[in-house]
């Protein structure tokens, strides 16, 4: 069966942004007033509430000054040029919000190749991005692959029976690798 759906991950798959964040979480847990040992944990309990904008609010503005900085990695045009040219049909699905990822997209142009973009606005937890796009593709989850460089995501992946790609710190193998490797591209086009 051949991958018709390609789902990437934002921060570590198509850039890096430099954020500290455990003083981000020290500074949410002041205005929860409670400890929060993971962001990603927090905004999935707390969705929806007036809690969870007041923290996604100052995650946001460490996220707004990272991108002023960051860059895509250098393979990722290309890869979603390819997957684009070949018909595939491509998401972005973050846990960062909405607005610095729709900023950094536009700057360098990368927010045409994307079918939907999904962020922590829109969803409680990179699960129910994962189940949004299988519920709304009518494809078989075999077609679809999700690339991402977080073990945990990884794992919910696998329970949803997705092509899973876990690419850590991108520095096993480059984004561009994983595309020709999964689309059997000749030996030519893995030449950078």
């Amino acid at each position: 069966m051949s991958y018709k759906v390609f789902i990437l991950d934002f921060d570590g798959i198509i850039t890096s942004l430099n954020i500290n964040w455990s003083k981000v979480r020290k500074e949410a847990s002041k205005i929860a007033g409670f400890k929060i040992p993971s962001l990603i944990k927090f905004f999935e309990n707390n969705f929806g509430t007036e809690l969870f904008l007041k923290v996604s609010k100052l995650v946001e503005k460490y996220e707004i000054i990272a991108i002023k900085d960051a860059k895509p990695y250098p393979d990722v045009k290309r890869s979603l040029e390819v997957l684009t040219n070949l018909g595939k049909v491509i998401f972005l699905a973050t846990m960062q919000a909405t607005n610095p990822v729709i900023t950094f997209l536009k700057k360098y142009d990368l927010n045409k190749y994307f079918k939907k973009i999904l962020t922590r606005d829109m969803f409680r937890s990179k699960k129910d991005q994962l189940k949004y796009v299988l519920e709304n593709i009518n494809l078989p989850s075999k077609t679809v692959v999700f690339i991402d460089d977080s073990h945990h995501n990884f794992e919910i992946c696998k329970k949803l029976e997705l092509e899973c790609i876990l690419l850590e710190q991108r520095s096993n193998y480059s984004l561009y690798e994983v595309v020709a490797n999964l689309l059997h591209l000749p030996e030519s086009n893995l030449t950078r």
